[in-house]
């Protein structure tokens, strides 16, 4: 199985469906992960997607972090630092239910 770096345009265009076409063509491309392929997110790409959900899509904090979390459970992805991601999100999730919650302390 090959091996294959999967960026952040990718997985925007699996969320936020803006572009029906390259939508397609990630759905696509993803009926192959474990089958053609097995995808790697880097770290950075999580957090520039949810810099973008939530700075250019106007996706609340909780929104991203349920989309993010969703990218961690994909099949045939592997996700750097992922028991990481995955307590970061738990923490972020948390701290969102917070009456005095800043999205930067986290």
């Amino acid at each position: 199985m090959k091996n294959v770096g999967i960026d952040t345009n990718i997985l925007l265009r699996l969320v936020v469906n803006d572009d029906p076409a390259q939508r397609q063509r990630v759905l696509s491309f993803g009926s192959l992960l474990n089958v053609r392929y097995r995808g790697f997110v880097p770290l950075v790409c999580l957090v520039e997607m949810d810099w973008a959900l939530c700075s250019q899509y106007g996706f609340t904090r909780q929104q991203s972090i349920d989309a993010i979390w969703k990218i961690t459970r994909l099949r045939g992805v592997d996700v750097e630092s992922h028991e990481s991601v995955e307590r970061a999100l738990l923490l972020a999730k948390d701290r969102t239910r917070e009456k005095h919650y800043h999205p930067l302390h986290i």
